[in-house]
């Protein structure tokens, strides 16, 4: 085979452009590119490429699998476009005709593009497989394929690398050995020749009618296949592989796309410590299977997108070495016929320890089954895990099977074991099967935990057994919750639907458990935002919402304090974090592949989140209540321990993060920084330790939840909890709260009284640790003063006419409105009874973000306009206090033991919003100037728009409140009786 020299210069052209942050690699001459769809990446265009895929007529489908002689024949053509990235780009799509519906698929990406006419653009962050469905074209599909960088690219002048630069290359069938390197470059496409050796097994009778021969076969130790170009093995006919590994060692497969394969594509036969990153495979022929393990240990399939045929990942077992240790993640997978994550059907010899983990279905029009166990022989398969898995369409579910098949060499009469499908969410037709074969051969010990079909939670009477199979258990550790949301008005409905698609986006998996990160490029836990985020998000997925509070309970230190955040390892974003530390043996633990920082307080909105999603979880788990009330003590006593250095009795605030207030011009001067570890206070510095509003509404928060918990507990500590809150909001009110000013304000290191005017009055008041009349006087004398906090977009971080205000666009507490302020803003006012501020509130941030549908962190406090628009699009806080205000208005929200019911109305729009709570479905229902509120279709109350129903969870009506902020008066019917009352702004109405 002769070397493409001349490849270098070519790729070194292909990866240059106007951005430095991607990679466009131009197609190679000679190549027919597809005419369905432009692709454009900050604005330089893509190639797109056809590629063939399974017809979209289920019989033709049906041929392409049985009739073999005949498979190429039967297709459809599909598209797609590949290029790398290093920082958050903006892609365009345009098609000929105007563009009316888009799916960007997996929804888990959580992208919701704009539209405009006949193209589409969206902000994609990092590297993933998508794929476009446009105006319901779901087979002629655009799959866009954004990778990372290439590190280490090999040199072609090196012996060891079989190095393919630009252009079209057909090659004979080639045995890759020992220290070899097969690179493609991108833009490179590599056409086997019809010459693969046709050698076929003959251990058995079923193995015979299967060739082992293939275009690259890997024998030997420390192999790579890497590049970004394209493997194209549309000049092979039927049943020859793409790649094979035979007895292979140490080998990795990264980056490359294999297109049309003629057989099974990447098989792996008695391999060992294999690693599969980053693959792209699309195939539409006869036994075209995507990735087959078969006799090999320690394998890892990573991020890989896969659409064929026949079976996506599977794995068996012939007579030879152990099948075991594999683990399968993070992938996409479109099923066309076949099984999408399997083991089976031939399994010679014991399969154990195989994980399905975080993959996303994205289609599914197969005749098989998506998770399966497919035993048709007499070995033991044992230790099978799948987790974390997202179906959006299916036509069979699941299934575990012992028995007889054309497949079975020699006897059937297996055991399958120990089974677990774990946070698992599907939609389809679900059916779940399990069969054993015999009172000998059966299915024993499977679990299913946190299974959702359709909305709702797996229950045992949805998994059909027949008497071979033992010790079914369903379990599900939290209850099933799930938002639905519907309205004629299509400037709120296209808003909801944008915040939840950038919610959804937000969750990731952490430590093997599923989370809502902050997101906007913040990638980790903060406990500013991810306790109170997740509490929030419990209303659509109460286990993720769970986690975000477990996980600080889980990495909170002996001596009581909470981590400031927590980020995974892997993140680009945590060297950058690390950086700017003062790094001490307590101060970042690295534990499971997360670092816990103890650099920092980073806030606490912890405690009344803790507590509500135990309300929320319905279940009253007083393990995990038990586990809180310690958890929240122990940070207590390390609050009073540590930050009341001076002993004062007020506690103080160390360093700028302390308050997560990045940037604030209030603390100029300071020589401390961002960060400082440990248990000593600063020394020195003329700002820090600040005595600190904040630092005591942390305390007070924590011991009136504490006091609450108590009582739940019913552990005789309720009175004593009390007492102790007081205590903090006695000395909050006489040490830092000026009544001439009507404000509190901190005190620096000299005790000298710090002036500035800061929104973290409404912070205080968030945790409740004002009294009434200091909130009633904050509110009325500066958060509703124009020329303070209430500018045309109001909440601004520092008061406008303070001399410390800045308006400045980037992360920065000196003046903007932030999304976290608009948050917290809710409990804030709610605990106070200012009802009708959070309309004014919540109203001006729906108007305002509704216009671009885009989630930054920071809002212009005059113009409106969003701060960093371009590259903060999916910060968490903005999205969720935005969903959060729509449940307020127009839905449910759940408060310890009430129920809220927003009768808002909009303009006498129709709005429908479902909260799906534990079988239960609270509907609030909107038409014209009325709103009607039911539990499982029955109908608890109906009235005049403009208040807040408030209710016990069996739907018993407590008061009624008007959040309009005007005068109302409001009809309403109870129990079929009518009545009318008038109402002032923020008037509660009780009912008798």
């Amino acid at each position: 085979m002769k070397k493409i020299f001349w490849g270098v210069l070519a790729l070194a052209t292909a990866c240059s452009g106007k951005n430095e942050h991607i990679r466009i690699y131009p197609a190679p001459e000679g190549e027919e590119l597809s005419a369905a769809y432009t692709v454009k990446v900050e604005g330089e265009t893509v190639p797109v490429y056809q590629v063939k895929v399974a017809p979209a007529d289920n019989d033709l489908r049906d041929k392409a699998m049985d009739d073999k002689e005949n498979t190429a024949d039967f297709f459809d053509v599909a598209a797609f476009a590949y290029f790398d990235m290093n920082k958050p780009v903006t892609v365009t799509v345009s098609i000929p005709e105007n563009i009316q519906t888009v799916k960007i698929l997996p929804a888990s990406a959580g992208i919701v593009p704009e539209i405009k006419g006949n193209s589409l653009s969206f902000a994609l962050t990092e590297p993933r497989k998508l794929t476009l469905d446009i105006n319901g074209e779901w087979v002629k599909s655009l799959h866009l394929f954004a990778n990372p960088f290439e590190t280490d690219t090999p040199d072609p002048n090196d012996p060891n690398v079989i190095y393919f630069g630009p252009g079209i290359h057909e090659v004979d069938a080639m045995e890759i050995g020992d220290n070899k390197t097969l690179y493609i470059a991108g833009g490179a496409i590599v056409k086997p020749k019809d010459n693969a050796p046709h050698t076929y097994e003959t251990k058995d009778s079923y193995s015979l009618r299967h060739p082992v021969g293939a275009s690259f076969i890997l024998k030997g130790k420390h192999i790579k296949v890497c590049g970004r170009g394209i493997i194209d093995a549309s000049l092979e006919k039927y049943l020859i592989s793409t790649i094979r590994m035979d007895g292979a060692k140490d080998v990795k497969l990264e980056g490359v796309i294999l297109r049309n394969s003629s057989g099974w594509t990447v098989p792996l036969w008695e391999s060992q410590d294999v690693l599969i990153d980053n693959l792209k495979i699309i195939g539409y022929r006869a036994n075209s299977d995507g990735i087959d393990i078969e006799n090999s240990s320690r394998v890892t399939v990573n991020d890989c997108f896969i659409r064929t045929l026949d079976d996506l990942v599977v794995i068996k077992s012939f007579e030879g070495s152990k099948t075991g240790d594999i683990t399968i993640r993070k992938c996409v997978l479109w099923n066309q016929l076949a099984h999408a994550l399997s083991i089976g059907a031939e399994l010679r010899t014991d399969v154990d320890g195989i994980v399905f983990r975080d993959c996303d279905i994205i289609h599914d029009q197969g005749r098989e089954w998506l998770l399966r166990v497919f035993h048709c022989d007499a070995s033991l398969i044992g230790n099978v895990l799948f987790e974390n898995i997202r179906i959006e369409e299916s036509q069979r579910f699941i299934s575990l099977w012992i028995g007889q098949e054309r497949y079975t060499n020699g006897k059937a009469g297996g055991n399958i074991r120990n089974v677990v499908f774990k946070n698992i969410e599907a939609d389809g037709n679900l059916p779940i099967e399990l069969t054993g074969y015999d009172p000998a051969h059966k299915v024993d010990n499977v679990l299913f935990q946190n299974v959702v079909m359709n909305g709702r939670n797996l229950t045992l009477q949805d998994v059909k057994a027949n008497d071979f199979v033992t010790n079914i258990t369903v379990k599900n550790d939290l209850v099933e919750t799930a938002v639905k949301f519907s309205t004629s008005d299509s400037f709120l409905g296209n808003l909801y639907k944008a915040a939840d698609s950038v919610c959804k986006g937000n969750e990731l998996d952490f430590a093997e458990r599923r989370v809502l990160i902050e997101g906007g490029g913040y990638p980790g836990l903060w406990l500013e935002t991810q306790p109170m985020g997740g509490e929030m998000y419990a209303k659509r997925n109460l286990a993720v919402g769970m986690n975000n509070v477990l996980l600080f309970m889980d990495y909170q230190r002996p001596d009581g304090r909470f981590p400031g955040n927590l980020l995974l390892q892997d993140e680009p974003f945590h060297e950058a974090i690390l950086a700017q530390m003062k790094r001490s043996a307590d101060a970042v633990v690295i534990q499971d592949g997360i670092t816990q920082l103890f650099t920092h307080l980073q806030g606490y909105c912890f405690p009344y989140h803790a507590l509500n999603l135990w309300y929320w979880n319905k279940k009253r788990d007083y393990n995990y209540l038990q586990a809180l009330y310690q958890a929240m003590e122990a940070f207590d006593n390390y609050l009073w321990k540590y930050r009341d250095s001076d002993g004062n009795g007020c506690l103080e605030t160390w360093c700028i993060c302390d308050t997560g207030e990045d940037n604030s011009a209030r603390f100029d001067g300071t020589k401390v920084g961002w960060f400082l570890a440990g248990e000593t206070p600063p020394q020195g510095d003329p700002i820090f330790p600040v005595e600190s509003m904040d630092a005591m509404s942390y305390s007070y928060d924590g011991r009136k939840m504490l006091a609450k918990i108590a009582a739940l507990l019913d552990n005789g500590k309720e009175q004593e909890w009390l007492a102790k809150a007081q205590t903090v909001q006695d000395k909050l009110k006489s040490y830092l709260w000026d009544d001439a000013r009507g404000a509190c304000f901190d005190r620096n290191t000299s005790n000298a009284v710090m002036p500035t005017l800061t929104h973290n009055n409404l912070r205080a008041m968030y945790y409740g640790a004002f009294t009434q009349e200091m909130a009633n006087r904050f509110v009325k004398e500066h958060l509703l003063n124009p020329d303070e906090f209430f500018t045309p977009m109001p909440l601004t971080s520092i008061a406008v006419n303070d001399p410390t205000f800045r308006n400045i666009s980037e992360n920065n507490w000196s003046g903007q409105p932030e999304g976290l302020t608009y948050q917290r803003a809710i409990r804030a006012l709610e605990n106070y009874g200012f009802y009708s501020e959070i309309t004014l509130f919540g109203e001006k941030l729906i108007n305002c973000v509704g216009k671009y549908n885009t989630f930054s962190q920071q809002i212009d406090p005059f113009t409106g306009e969003l701060s960093e628009a371009s590259t903060r699009k999916d910060y968490g806080p903005m999205a969720l206090a935005v969903l959060e205000y729509i449940s307020r208005f127009y839905g449910v929200h759940v408060q310890f033991d009430e129920i809220y019911w927003g009768a808002l109305g909009r303009n006498k729009h129709e709005i429908s919003y479902t909260q799906h709570w534990n079988g239960d479905t609270l509907t609030v229902q909107t038409n014209g100037g009325a709103t009607t509120g039911s539990i499982d279709g029955k109908e608890i109350f109906c009235v005049s728009n403009g208040v807040r129903v408030v209710t016990d969870w069996n739907g018993n009506i407590a008061k009624i409140i008007n959040i309009k902020g005007k005068p109302l008066n409001v009809e309403y019917r109870i129990n079929g009786k009518k009545n009318t009352v008038k109402l002032q702004p923020n008037e509660a109405y009780p009912i008798k």
